[in-house]
């Protein structure tokens, strides 16, 4: 039986075409695998095989979901995968609302507005080779200058202007914790041949006329009042994540999120500025309390210049977090660890089960010089789980901040926040009083002038 490919499903999965340099428009094809053939009954298979044949992808996945009916016509679910994805990261299983980000990133370019440190930079390069996206600078004049005079910075800066911004990119998505900003979280892009996606200066934001030329404001919910914003690279990271797989699910609400909210393990930092980043992340996202095991000695056995550095980028001068120190060999009493990981088969990001409260520990190994695989996880705490952000490119720059944020970010998405009230006005004030002076003499004094007291 054959049927025209339902509109929606084209992000589902591809496989490599044999020539390497294909113009032509995409073509769609379905066929039932042999171990799905059709009953006697005249059903569909419940499996299929979408192959797109576009230069870029890598294989085909079996995507297995079932047929309803809806209003007397046949309706497509979203469909789930079945198979392993080595273009997500090698063995790890997640759903085609993952798989789909790879499409959907070629057509997300990241636009930087007045970036002023070069290292920010790099990383917000790094950031957009994570889900194969572009990265720009629109720079005024003090960038191309700061990363003259830095020396570690490195990295070649793509420097465009607003006219060429929207010249290439139709759709702008301006990305700043503005009033009237929409979450990032459930929010999807419309179907445009190519989107920017713009982060501002952490200090100014972005500018009027990339806000004015900008058709949706996004921001990320903050839940700190005292950090209000991430790392514009931490920041950009989470950006992507969630616009390159159609926003996701939208923030949770409760009464009480904070007995949702799971403990925070920081497990080797190998970079201050990194693990202060990751450490700010946190404050924003809502933890009060975070442990740290410092097994490289750049938190709390450090000199003072890599102390004061690290506490910079964690703001630690408005960050009220509280760090505890952990060991290695610190034993846990958890009903439930979850381990994030890029480089280890787990279970799907957003399917994971990340707000079961204190009894649940929230693990972010520094993947930089830590193997997550040979680690000892059971002295945490009982059920282990592994679990994998599933980005679309296998091999990337890696660094701390960027996966601790996205993390942090998803698990503060589960926590959720309070219901918006309605805020009553009080009365003014009255004046209290604790006590009432009482009268020591209850005889009158006697009045007397200058005059008399010469005399004594």
């Amino acid at each position: 039986m054959t049927r025209p490919l339902p509109p929606g499903l084209f992000q589902a999965c591809w496989r490599q075409s044999s020539r390497s340099n294909c113009e032509k428009p995409a073509r769609w094809s379905k066929k039932s695998p042999r171990v799905c053939k059709p009953g006697s009954s005249g059903r569909e298979p419940r499996c299929v095989i979408l192959c797109c044949w576009r230069c870029y992808c890598t294989k085909s996945a079996i995507i297995s979901f079932s047929i309803i009916k809806a209003n007397g016509r046949r309706a497509w679910p979203a469909p789930v995968t079945t198979k392993r994805l080595p273009a997500i990261s090698p063995g790890v299983i997640v759903p085609s609302a993952a798989v789909a980000c790879i499409l959907m990133s070629n057509t997300l370019t990241l636009v930087g507005d007045n970036i002023e440190n070069p290292l920010n930079a790099a990383t917000m390069i790094h950031a957009a080779g994570m889900f194969g996206c572009e990265c720009w600078f629109r720079d005024g004049g003090v960038l191309a200058q700061n990363q003259a005079a830095s020396p570690g910075a490195g990295g070649d800066l793509t420097l465009v202007s607003l006219d060429q911004v929207k010249e290439r990119c139709p759709l702008i998505v301006a990305f700043d914790n503005a009033a009237g900003a929409a979450d990032v979280y459930g929010f999807r892009l419309p179907q445009t041949p190519s989107a920017a996606l713009v982060v501002g200066n952490e200090r100014r934001g972005i500018a009027a006329d990339f806000g004015k030329a900008a058709r949706y404001a996004l921001q990320i919910p903050m839940v700190s009042r005292q950090i209000n914003c991430l790392n514009v690279a931490a920041a950009s990271a989470v950006g992507l994540y969630y616009l390159a797989r159609g926003g996701g699910q939208k923030m949770r609400t409760a009464n009480h999120p904070e007995k949702s909210r799971p403990d925070l393990l920081l497990v080797g930092g190998t970079d201050h500025v990194e693990l202060g980043s990751a450490i700010r992340s946190a404050c924003a996202f809502g933890w009060e309390r975070a442990l740290v095991e410092d097994r490289f000695g750049v938190w709390f056995g450090c000199d003072r210049v890599t102390r004061s550095e690290g506490r910079a980028a964690a703001r630690r001068g408005r960050n009220p977090i509280r760090l505890h120190p952990a060991t290695p060999s610190t034993p846990g009493a958890y009903a439930s660890v979850a381990i994030i990981t890029t480089r280890q088969p787990g279970a799907a990001l957003p399917q994971a089960k990340l707000a079961e409260g204190p009894r649940q520990l929230l693990v972010i190994p520094d993947e930089s010089n830590i193997d997550a695989g040979a680690e000892d996880w059971k002295r945490l705490g009982g059920d282990v789980q592994f679990i994998n952000p599933g980005l679309p490119i296998a091999n990337f720059v890696y660094h701390y901040r960027l996966i601790a944020s996205i993390a942090l970010a998803e698990a503060a998405r589960q926590v959720g926040r309070k219901p918006a009230g309605i805020m009553r006005e009080r009365p003014p004030a009255r004046f209290a009083y604790d006590k009432a002076l009482r009268a020591v003499l209850s005889a009158k004094g006697e009045l007397v002038f200058l005059e008399e007291l010469d005399g004594y």
